[in-house]
């Protein structure tokens, strides 16, 4: 970590009139370090730091840490986000640590609603929304896992399979024939492939809007509600950079498996009720043969990666938002995983005093490995592990895939597994590039 220390000079003299001559050094300026808690005594990211009567600030980090260079001390800090009360702290050289207190009466916030922002005050229409503080510390990869749970009416279906489909439906299926997925807008733009190539790390908020008015902004698309993407840019009086890097690494297994016979107990259950002679299943019988357990084969532990370094820059007239991600996640189900790469540009700058130009660009890539689909009945590979006979080999002496010969007519699933592997690779590429004028007035 590198710190900078600011120094200023002041008038090295000061005169009073209680004293013929008084002579005070001016503090030098310092860096101001601390940290911003919630109510619950969890980290804040993303408050706004700042100097008071003066236009210095930083946000905060992902551990709720913030770092203001140049404070002279005796000078009054402010931290501010919504959703709660401001506060305030005068710095005296030591780190700061500031407990926010939750805004009892929030309906002054703003929600995005299409067009536009209203109060919640003034909102009539069923709107719900979800800040990237709710899953800020959740250790998701697919942004359609931030609104699972979180939203009254609103359910999330996932086929299990890493970066497999994923379902949305804003209260229930409204058609039998026709889609039933709901519209999705991403920085006022819609888009078409849904929130696949999305970064969760990229989104500073998600509002739903759930019942018929939002037909009154998009028509007969938004029919089946509208989910709309803020995502995140450069603060506007961050004079500083701001790098940040995040990196998370976890394990996930298989649970609360189904029990099942082992081959021993499988091989007499055949002879007592199958009528199967023991001369056939002696070496199961007697435990010299353990037979295969299908669960240990098809299931192995999955290691997911996810790696995130963002630049951020903001001034008085530009600000610059850049950020990467690399995400590998593998399944829990042997030879599934999905790979992810994605970046995202937002620059503002202010042409002129009435011509403000924005441009948000947004890149990803996808490659998913596997099964593509779980079919439903004994073609799919996770029935036939629970269903198939313990009591044989994967395979022959002469490398064939062996078949169930006592309880199923299917291809033995790690077969399946193996051979219906598919390679699916998507790539998305979102530009926006938008102006804002303001009439002058003499």
């Amino acid at each position: 970590m590198v710190m900078l220390l600011g120094l200023s000079a002041g008038a090295p003299q000061m005169f009073s009139a209680e004293s013929p001559l008084s002579i005070q050094a001016a503090q030098p300026a310092q860096s101001c370090t601390g940290v911003v808690y919630d109510d619950a005594g969890e980290p804040v990211i993303g408050a706004t730091v700042q100097v008071k009567g003066t236009k210095q600030a930083v946000n905060t980090d992902i551990d709720g840490r913030f770092n203001l260079g140049n404070v002279q001390p005796g000078s009054t800090i402010t931290v501010s986000y919504i959703g709660y009360d401001d506060a305030s702290q005068v710095y005296n050289g030591n780190p700061l640590r500031f407990d926010l207190s939750t805004k009892e009466n929030t309906l002054n916030d703003l929600v995005v609603v299409g067009y536009g922002v209203v109060r919640k005050a003034d909102l009539a229409g069923s709107v719900s929304v979800v800040d990237n503080k709710a899953f800020a510390a959740q250790p998701i990869t697919q942004a359609s896992e931030a609104l699972q749970g979180r939203i009254a009416g609103v359910q999330v279906v996932s086929d299990g399979i890493p970066g497999g489909s994923v379902k949305i439906r804003v209260r229930g299926s409204n058609s039998i024939n026709n889609s039933n997925d709901p519209l999705y807008v991403v920085d006022g733009m819609v888009r078409e492939t849904g929130l696949e190539g999305i970064n969760p790390e990229d989104i500073a908020s998600i509002q739903v809007l759930k019942d018929a008015s939002s037909t009154a902004i998009y028509g007969s698309r938004g029919a089946n509600g509208v989910v709309l993407i803020t995502t995140k840019s450069a603060s506007k009086g961050d004079s500083a950079p701001q790098i940040t890097f995040d990196a998370q690494i976890g394990w996930s297994n298989a649970t609360r498996l189904p029990e099942v016979m082992n081959a021993k107990d499988y091989a007499r259950g055949l002879v007592d009720w199958y009528g199967i002679p023991e001369a056939s299943l002696t070496n199961y019988l007697n435990g010299s043969d353990p037979g295969t357990d299908w669960a240990d084969e098809m299931f192995r532990t999955g290691l997911t990666q996810n790696y995130r370094l963002v630049l951020a820059k903001g001034g008085d007239t530009t600000q610059l938002y850049i950020s990467g991600n690399y995400m590998k996640h593998e399944g829990t189900l042997e030879g599934t995983d999905y790979e992810r790469f994605s970046a995202k540009l937002n620059a503002k700058t202010a042409l002129t005093k009435w011509l403000d130009v924005t441009v948000d660009m947004q890149a990803s890539r996808g490659v998913g490995k596997g099964i593509s689909s779980m079919a439903v009945g004994g073609y799919n590979p996770l029935w036939l592990t629970f269903n198939y006979s313990p009591t044989m080999s994967i395979m022959d002496e002469n490398g064939y895939y062996n078949w169930d010969p006592y309880s199923s007519i299917n291809a033995n699933p790690w077969q399946l597994l193996r051979h219906a592997k598919a390679l699916a690779t998507r790539m998305y590429l979102l530009a926006i590039s938008t102006s804002n004028s303001t009439s002058l007035s003499n």
